[in-house]
């Protein structure tokens, strides 16, 4: 079925079946009624070719594998229109919605993603979010907040993709991406800012979340809400107020070859929630980089009994902290891995670690029983910076305490002012 240049196909508030038909636009446009059917074949350029159109169903695909948001009249490059009201017109009915190269904006947010949404590259595919309000999102993979009953299996996606926040006023709790309830989500070759001054913590806030230990004035880059499972993150360049933050229990996540940088006045790179500890099989592996903000890995405090089980940590460096907040006792706060008191932690491990810069490197809580092992881990530190525990552990004053810490190839040196006038020590 052809649709030459200039021709309007007007269906008058029909619906219609299209069942095996290819429908070529060729310059002209569908309007005013509902498509459905069976395999129904699009080729069409990236232009408008739809005008008041419901597409039932999803049973469509395109000569060349992706659909267009400009297809229902997107604009790029214009503030006017917001891909929040047009991605939702293709998602699901295609596999692959493709943004092309140029700039689109959203304002609504809150958009489910369902199949891939791809960008033609994460340089030159890029969104402008500007969040209404606080405590919302961009783009959700799964169900919101959903648990194992409510997962999608359909392995969604998002790829090559730049997102750049922006508001007019103090934002707050706004995440670019949640991994809701869902099994083989994948996010890879993805860029996010969080940078610009009104979403980012300040340093009064910063001090704020010391005292209360309270994240909620915090940004995220990707949060995890909602009980997921084999999650694939690659390529991930993040700079918020935390940067990654797993928020409730997870199963099998591995990021590989990621950035992951907190504002200068931001919490964490990756941040667990007392919801979050009991999560299992989450990997950090080759060439994670974690700069800035207080912390590199922040874990909250908890009765949890098994904490980071299955965790592992290979080939992370984490640098560049905020050694400008001090905590109760008047130290330096900023550590580069902080772990919480728990009743137990599930053996996680640390390996090829290196911490630098201005900050503690290890911290563990009060733990009852269990343990956990650093191999080829190397501290460096400023040592003009008073920091109190470079490595600290806090065991339990317990006759039942059972809490071991196995420690291999450690390697630790100072650098800066009087550096070589006494040896510090690294290990409390």
């Amino acid at each position: 079925l052809y649709f030459p240049d200039g021709f309007v196909f007007n269906l008058g508030g029909k619906s219609v079946d299209f069942s095996h038909v290819n429908m070529n636009f060729k310059g002209g446009i569908l309007k005013n009624g509902k498509v459905g059917g069976v395999h129904i074949k699009i080729t069409a350029d990236k232009r408008q070719i739809f005008d008041n159109i419901e597409l039932l169903g999803n049973y469509f695909y395109s000569a060349t594998g992706v659909a267009h948001l400009e297809w229902f009249g997107l604009k790029q490059n214009d503030p006017d229109y917001d891909i929040s009201d047009y991605y939702p017109l293709l998602a699901g009915k295609f596999a692959v919605v493709e943004l092309g190269e140029g700039l689109y904006f959203a304002r609504k947010g809150e958009i489910q993603v369902k199949g891939t949404l791809k960008g033609a590259s994460n340089v030159a595919a890029n969104i402008e979010y500007h969040p209404q309000k606080n405590n919302t999102y961009l783009f959700c993979l799964g169900a919101l907040n959903g648990d194992l009953h409510s997962r999608d299996y359909s392995q969604p996606a998002i790829e090559g993709i730049t997102i750049a926040t922006s508001a007019g006023s103090r934002r707050k709790g706004v995440s670019c991406i949640i991994v809701g309830a869902s099994s083989e989500p994948v996010i890879r070759d993805l860029r996010i800012r969080q940078n610009e001054p009104n979403l980012m913590m300040t340093e009064t806030e910063l001090n704020n979340f010391v005292s209360t230990r309270n994240p909620s004035d915090a940004n995220i880059g990707i949060e995890f809400r909602g009980d997921s499972e084999l999650t694939n993150l690659t390529n991930i360049w993040i700079y918020s107020d935390i940067a990654v933050k797993i928020s409730n229990f997870i199963d099998f996540v591995q990021f590989s070859d990621c950035t992951l940088c907190a504002n200068l006045n931001g919490i964490s790179s990756l941040y667990y929630t007392a919801q979050a500890v009991d999560s299992q099989n989450i990997n950090l592996i080759g060439s994670i980089s974690m700069n800035q903000g207080l912390y590199g890995i922040y874990v909250e405090d908890s009765v949890g009994w098994h904490v980071l089980l299955n965790n592992k940590f290979d080939g992370l460096r984490v640098e560049q902290l905020n050694g400008n907040i001090l905590n109760a006792e008047n130290k330096v706060e900023a550590t580069s891995i902080r772990i919480g008191s728990s009743n137990r932690l599930a053996n996680p491990s640390f390996t090829n670690i290196v911490c630098s810069g201005s900050g503690s490197a290890f911290f563990i809580g009060q733990t009852r029983i269990g343990g956990a092992t650093f191999k080829n881990i190397t501290l460096t530190r400023e040592y003009s910076v008073d920091v109190p525990h470079p490595f600290r552990v806090e065991f339990m004053d317990d006759p039942q305490n059972t809490f071991r810490v196995l420690l291999e190839a450690f390697e630790a040196s100072s650098y800066g002012t009087n550096a070589g006038d006494k040896k510090p020590s690294f290990f409390n």
